[in-house]
């Protein structure tokens, strides 16, 4: 899970300016305006899954890294959404 975590404080940096102390992340397999990540599935592993960001924020270039995304997603989806659309963004 380091990567979702780098990947959510990355946001976190480029839009606030530092990491709040609480966040929320919002995932909907509907694409929904604002959104700050597309992921798109890869492949299962370990229980959970693999997922592949195409775009973080508004770029579209060189944002292909592998996020894997733990069981607990079985909790709201019965299986891994094709894609993902996130939204990460301070708790107030």
């Amino acid at each position: 899970m380091h990567q979702a975590s780098a990947l959510i404080n990355w946001i976190l940096l480029d839009k606030f300016d530092d990491v709040p102390e609480v966040i929320a992340v919002t995932f909907s397999p509907e694409e929904f305006e604002g959104s700050d990540v597309t992921l798109e599935y890869s492949h299962p592993d370990y229980g959970g899954s693999i997922y592949n960001s195409t775009r973080v924020l508004d770029w579209t270039e060189g944002q292909n890294k592998e996020i894997w995304l733990c069981p607990v997603l079985t909790y709201f989806f019965q299986a891994p959404p094709k894609t993902l659309y996130v939204l990460v963004d301070k708790k107030i």
